[in-house]
């Protein structure tokens, strides 16, 4: 992090100029006003194990919220054809949801150890993320930030509070993490820009925004805590760099 300490207002209301670094994840100069997407987290603190007769009822949920995950993808990157690779992007991400070992394992904790479905999908999940954290290779250890995003949208639709953001054109949007169905949607709606905390080069995310021409920049750590909703931001994809509430001489300079 460069210049001013972020979140300070200094003597005045003026905001101060502070820049960020991440990593170029797709070229151009995007400027707007900062949108931030706070995940939405499902705490799990508690649980008591279900009745023998609640678990099957369980279960259900489980595989109905899967299938309407599943749909979101089709739907979220079937109407982006223009994009290459959307077909097998979906299929990757079907893949994953579909993964045998990870429904073994749900399935498992929930009928034999007794787990609701939001903690058997978590414990699954995260078990695999651990799993790949551990890979030989960066490219698959980067997956494991899509997992995460994809445990997150599940338990999402499990507990029905799956919304998103519509009146964003012109924004620049600020995340923890995205997946490539996400970055298609979020174009339909006019954005110029993304940041993000985590993610790797190779994730569908950024091949996308390259494809659909979006200035990002990933890696951005604590971008959430530090950039002000409504700020306004510079996203410099080609240098990794985001300036937040640039001067109007720095303005001027893009």
């Amino acid at each position: 992090m460069n210049g001013n300490d972020p979140g300070g207002s200094g003597s005045g209301s003026t905001p101060i100029r502070y820049q960020l670094q991440g990593t170029a994840a797709s070229r151009g100069i995007a400027i707007g006003n900062a949108r931030k997407i706070l995940p939405n987290l499902v705490q799990l603190i508690q649980w008591t194990p279900l009745a023998p007769a609640e678990r099957h009822y369980h279960i259900e949920r489980y595989e109905h919220a899967r299938r309407e995950l599943v749909e979101s993808f089709r739907v979220g990157l079937g109407n982006a054809a223009y994009v290459p690779d959307t077909r097998a992007i979906v299929e990757t991400y079907e893949m994953i949801v579909s993964d045998p070992d990870v429904d073994a394992a749900i399935r498992h904790h929930i009928l034999t150890s007794g787990m609701p479905a939001e903690v058997a999908v978590t414990t699954a999940y995260n078990a695999h993320i651990r799993a790949l954290s551990l890979a030989g290779t960066p490219e698959f250890r980067e997956r494991r930030f899509e997992l995460d995003i994809i445990r997150q949208k599940l338990l999402q639709f499990l507990s029905g509070s799956q919304t998103r953001s519509s009146d964003i054109s012109g924004a620049i949007i600020v995340a923890s993490s995205l997946l490539a169905s996400d970055v298609v949607y979020y174009h339909s709606c006019g954005i110029a820009g993304i940041v993000t905390e985590i993610g790797g080069i190779s994730s569908h995310a950024c091949i996308v925004a390259r494809s659909l021409g979006i200035p990002a920049v990933i890696g951005v750590r604590k971008a959430l805590s530090v950039i002000p909703d409504d700020a306004v931001v510079i996203v410099d994809g080609s240098q990794g760099e985001v300036i937040v509430s640039p001067d109007a001489t720095t303005l001027e300079q893009y």
